[in-house]
C-alpha cells in the first residue's frame, strides 16, 4: 500500500497556516509518523538574467496537472517505502513577487524518506510537469 496523497491545484492564494494545520492534525490517525518536511516555494523577485520581476505566471489545464501530481505522488510515496503521506498543493494564474507557487509536505517514518521524497517531487515538477512558466519583468 502507498502513501495517503492529496493534491490540489487552485487559482487562489495558498493559505500556508492552513496547509501546514491541516498536515498536523493527521499525524496521530496515520501512525508511525517520525518527520514531516514542508516545502514552499515562492516567486522570486529577480529573474535568472538579474531582471526585477512584476510577477509569474504558470499556465496549463488543472486536470493534466493534478493527474500528474497525484501520479508522482504515488511514484515516489511507493518508491521511498516510509512515507505515510504526501500533499501537494500548487498555484496557477498571475502569482506575485513573494506569494507562494508550490507546497510539497511529507509525512514518513524517518527523515532521510521525507527530505529525499520531497527534494525528488521538487525536480520532478520543476522538470516534468505539464505546465509554461513565464517570468513578467520590468521594463
Amino acid at each position: 500500500m502507498g502513501p495517503r496523497v492529496n493534491v490540489r491545484v487552485t487559482f487562489d492564494k495558498i493559505d500556508i497556516t492552513h496547509e501546514l494545520t491541516r498536515t498536523l492534525n493527521c499525524i496521530k490517525e496515520l501512525g508511525n509518523v517520525g518527520s514531516i518536511v514542508t516545502y514552499i516555494g515562492v516567486v522570486k523577485s529577480k529573474s535568472k538574467d538579474g531582471l526585477n520581476v512584476k510577477y509569474l505566471v504558470i499556465k496549463g489545464r488543472e486536470d493534466e496537472i493534478k493527474e500528474y501530481l497525484f501520479k508522482i505522488a504515488n511514484e515516489e510515496g511507493k518508491r521511498f517505502g516510509g512515507t505515510r503521506a504526501i500533499s501537494i498543493v500548487l498555484r496557477l494564474g498571475e502569482i506575485d513577487v513573494g506569494d507562494v507557487i508550490l507546497v510539497i509536505e511529507a509525512l514518513c517514518e524517518r527523515r532521510y524518506e521525507c527530505i529525499a521524497v520531497v527534494d525528488t517531487l521538487i525536480n520532478r515538477i520543476k522538470g516534468e510537469a505539464p505546465l509554461s512558466k513565464y517570468e513578467i519583468v520590468q521594463g
